[in-house]
């Protein structure tokens, strides 16, 4: 499986047209749509990442990485001052604001934080409990937005690793455009979403292990 396969005539074997028996569709458009569907749910070995960031003195909101899915664990590596930045519920961040007598946020090392933002064009934000007291270096492991398939990048890991999975988050969106029943739409969907919670699940275990995930629905 390959995205010029994927946006090939008809006529050609493994293309999206021939699963769908329909030249008409907009296979590109299909693609990239399931793509940000299976992104925004799946929790693959393949997308982490890290990112070494840091704190503004007196400011207690982070700007995250644009091709941010979900953080894993945030961490202040600053000498002497190591720890983990809990990601906590947005209300009890939000408790923990201490303000002084003037009514000002009291400048200290940041313990916890929420994330807001993380659905919109813009980069998401960490919001923290209190502004940095210093310009804290820390470090960022999280689920990362893979770049989406072109006939410049024509596989990825969804492509060579998980083609059952991309094949039933495509055939589930091309029944959008197919106007066909809800029904098979919901068959497609229900297929696609088994599957995101398998390699989840699988994911989850082993990391908890500390050994790399080796599933794959090829």
């Amino acid at each position: 499986m390959d995205y010029v396969n994927l946006i090939a005539s008809k006529a050609t074997v493994g293309s999206l047209k021939r699963w769908t028996n329909r030249a008409s569709i907009d296979p590109a458009e299909i693609i990239d749509e399931a793509q940000k569907y299976i992104y925004s749910r799946l929790r693959a070995p393949e997308m982490r990442t890290t990112i070494i960031g840091t704190m503004v003195l007196g400011t207690n909101a982070f700007t995250a990485p644009t091709d941010l899915v979900a953080p894993i664990i945030w961490t202040i590596t600053t000498a002497g001052y190591f720890g983990e930045v809990e990601l906590k519920d947005q209300k009890e961040v939000e408790r923990r604001f201490n303000y002084n007598s003037s009514g000002v946020l009291v400048n200290s090392k940041p313990l916890v934080y929420y994330q807001r933002g993380a659905f919109t064009v813009a980069a998401p934000t960490f919001q923290m409990d209190s502004p940095a007291d210093r310009a804290y270096t820390t470090r960022l492991l999280y689920y990362a937005r893979p770049f989406l398939l072109s006939t410049g990048t024509a596989t990825n890991f969804l492509t060579d690793k998980y083609p059952r999975l991309f094949r039933r988050a495509m055939l589930a969106i091309a029944q959008e455009f197919l106007t066909k029943s809800e029904t098979e739409r919901l068959y497609w969907e229900k297929l696609a979403e088994d599957e995101i919670i398998t390699i989840n699940a699988l994911t989850e275990m082993n990391q908890g292990e500390g050994v790399p995930a080796t599933t794959s629905d090829g």
